[in-house]
Parts: C-alpha cells; sequence; structure tokens
C-alpha cells in the first residue's frame, strides 16, 4: 500500500470515507426530488416526460440510508481510539450522536405536516393523531413522524451490537451472514405483520437484519489491518465495478418498466436484490480510493453530511407545494428541486452549525450529557 494510504490509515482520517459521506448526504437529501407531490414518478404527464424523474431517481436510489449505516459503522470499527474504550463509553457518544438530535427533530417533524395538510384541507385528521399517547410512542421510539427519522433509532440498534463488528475484525467470513437479511424480510412480511405491534416487532428485527450490514465494515476493517496491497485494492475496484454495473443494469429494466406505467412496481425480486446488495458494492468500489489524493477539504465538509440528511425535508416540502402549484412539467420540476434544496440545506446547517449552543442540533457537536458510571469494558478482540 503506499505512503499517502498507509497515513490515512494510520492516522484514523480516511479522505476518501469523508468524500463518500458528502456525496451519500446530498444525494440521499435529493432522493425526495425525483417524485411528484403524491409520491408516485408523476403519473399524470405523458410516458416521454417520467424518463427525467425516474433516471435521477434511478441514481439517487442507489445510495440511501443503508450505505450511511455502512460507512458510520466502518468509521466505528476503524477508528484507532475506540479500539480500547469501555463498550458503555462508545454507546453514549453514538446516543448523545444520534439520539439528542432525533427527538428535537422528531418534535419539529411531528408538527411540520401541518404546514402542507392547512393547504390541503386534513389538518384535522393530524391534531386528531397528536392526542394519540401511542401515536407518540411511534414517533419517539420508531421514528416514524417521517420516514427520514426511523433511520436513526434503526442505526443506534444496530450500534448496540458493536461486539459482534468486533469478532468480525477476526472473521472476516461472517460478512455473508449479511445474505441471510433476504430470508429475514421474507420472514417479517410473511408471519410477523399478522401479529399484534407489528410496527415493534419489525424493528427488533430489523435492527438484528441490519447487523448483516455492519458484519461487511467489521469484516473489512479487518482485512485493512491484516494488510491490502495495491493489488488486492485493485481487485476489488475490479470486482466492484462488474458487480455494480450488473446490478445497476437489473435496476434499469425495474425503471423501464415504471417509465412506462407511471408508478412504482412493487414485484420485482431482482430489483430488490440490486437494492440489498448496492450498498456493499458501492463502498467496496470506493475502496481503491485510499490509493489516491483527495482535498482536505472534503473532510471539513462531510460532517455536514447528517445534518443535511436530517434538514432535507425543511424546504422539499414547500418546493414539492410551489413546483406543483404552478403545473411545472417533471423535468424542470426535478432539477429545479435537486439545486434549491441542496443549496438551501447546506446554508441552513451551516447556520445551525455556526453557535456553539446549536450545533448539536445537526450533529456537529455534542450536548455535554453526563457519561455513565464505570462498567467493565467489552473488547472481543
Amino acid at each position: 500500500m503506499n505512503s499517502y494510504a498507509s497515513d490515512q490509515i494510520a492516522s484514523g482520517r480516511m479522505v476518501w470515507l469523508d468524500n463518500l459521506r458528502l456525496i451519500v448526504g446530498v444525494l440521499i437529501a435529493d432522493l425526495h426530488a425525483s417524485f411528484y407531490i403524491a409520491g408516485q414518478p408523476f403519473p399524470d404527464f405523458k410516458t416521454a416526460q417520467h424518463v427525467d424523474p425516474v433516471l435521477f431517481r434511478s441514481v439517487t436510489y442507489v445510495v440511501r440510508a443503508k450505505l450511511f449505516l455502512i460507512i458510520s459503522l466502518f468509521l466505528l470499527c476503524q477508528s484507532p481510539d475506540r479500539q480500547f474504550r469501555r463498550y458503555t463509553d462508545i454507546i453514549h457518544e453514538q446516543s448523545k450522536r444520534l439520539l439528542v438530535p432525533f427527538l428535537l427533530w422528531t418534535v419539529f417533524y411531528t408538527f411540520y405536516p401541518l404546514t402542507k395538510a392547512n393547504l390541503f384541507g386534513y389538518e384535522g385528521a393530524i391534531w386528531s393523531e397528536l392526542t394519540i399517547l401511542w401515536q407518540w410512542a411511534r414517533y419517539l421510539l420508531l421514528g416514524s413522524a417521517r420516514y427520514l427519522l426511523n433511520f436513526l433509532p434503526t442505526l443506534f440498534g444496530v450500534t448496540l451490537l458493536f461486539p459482534l463488528y468486533q469478532f468480525a475484525q477476526r472473521t472476516p467470513w461472517l460478512c455473508f451472514i449479511v445474505f441471510l437479511k433476504h430470508e429475514a424480510d421474507i420472514w417479517i412480511l410473511g408471519y410477523l405483520q399478522l401479529m399484534d405491534r407489528f410496527p415493534f416487532l419489525l424493528r427488533d428485527v430489523k435492527v438484528l437484519t441490519y447487523a448483516g450490514y455492519g458484519m461487511v465494515p467489521g469484516a473489512l476493517v479487518g482485512l485493512i489491518k491484516q494488510g491490502m496491497d495495491n493489488k488486492r485494492l485493485n481487485d476489488c475496484l475490479f470486482f466492484a465495478f462488474t458487480a455494480s454495473i450488473s446490478l445497476f443494469g437489473l435496476k434499469l429494466t425495474y425503471f423501464f418498466t415504471v417509465i412506462q406505467s407511471g408508478n412504482w412496481q412493487y414485484n420485482y425480486t431482482s430489483a430488490f436484490w440490486a437494492v440489498f446488495l448496492m450498498p456493499i458494492v458501492l463502498f467496496l468500489a470506493c475502496m481503491p480510493a485510499t490509493l489516491r489524493k483527495w482535498p482536505l477539504f472534503i473532510s471539513r465538509l462531510a460532517p455536514y453530511s447528517f445534518g443535511i440528511y436530517l434538514v432535507l425535508l425543511v424546504f422539499m416540502v414547500p418546493l414539492k407545494i410551489w413546483l406543483w402549484q404552478n403545473n411545472m412539467v417533471p423535468a424542470i420540476n426535478v432539477y429545479s428541486k435537486f439545486v434549491s434544496n441542496v443549496l438551501a440545506t447546506s446554508f441552513t446547517v451551516w447556520m445551525l452549525s455556526t453557535p456553539p449552543f446549536l450545533g448539536w442540533s445537526v450533529g456537529l457537536r455534542l450536548l455535554p450529557i453526563p457519561a455513565f458510571t464505570k462498567q467493565f469494558p467489552m473488547d472481543l478482540r
């Protein structure tokens, strides 16, 4: 491995990973730009006009929050200072980093839909829902106030299984456990949804199955520690590039059907496998970038990606309403939302991160919450 790559790993700072974090944050933010106000790919327009939004989504949809999860757990496993820290200290830090902003934005996004509801006349249903105690339990425990929020308690739950990822560093073949997630998903849909309290059971099983994604970065960190020379990294790039082209081809066949119908399709097993494996393949494809030099300013921008994820719907909702009211054609609708939302969201995150007392709201600072009392360390290396 060249000296630049070795220095990155030794220092715990991988600029290529920062670059990936930033790209993922922006693309996830603009995934929501690809569909119409009711959630479908512009079904009221002509078939030819479906092409731009659907192809735009075909690119942004390959990253998704699962790649964010892999990046987060890779950083958790790779960071040298965490190798000898107590398990409870690690979880305490992650709870401040994930759950404190989660609580703030849960409250915000619980009431934010009223802006849209007042326009379309269903604000009564929203207020009625807010008076139900059980609904608040779903908001706070499952992140159901908005779809993007459910990722945060899931990521925290997956982080609780950190000792498993340490074990995967010693036994890299355990990363293949990730393929069991497919069978687990079938079991969830076939059996658990018939049971009471299905959403809570679903989240518990989802955390366990997403641990398969955590075994992948754990195994990769183990392989890096064993020694990843240039040849191995280039072989990794060749495999990942070939696999990504194949998987993206499967997605394109799915999106061709969406273009024809103007509605999302839910019965394409091959497209499911493409979505399932693409985050892993993309991460593998980016690992050889360790061999290249990247501008250091990327490392300064990368931490803002988490805030972009949290704030993305603040501007997306009014943008969708305004473009819908003006009956913009799909191509202008999508790309206007893309550019406007990136600029407005990035500026807002920067503004929130500037005052020391607000940086925690977008994950750039930690609230000074007292640490846990002393516990036995948990290191399974």
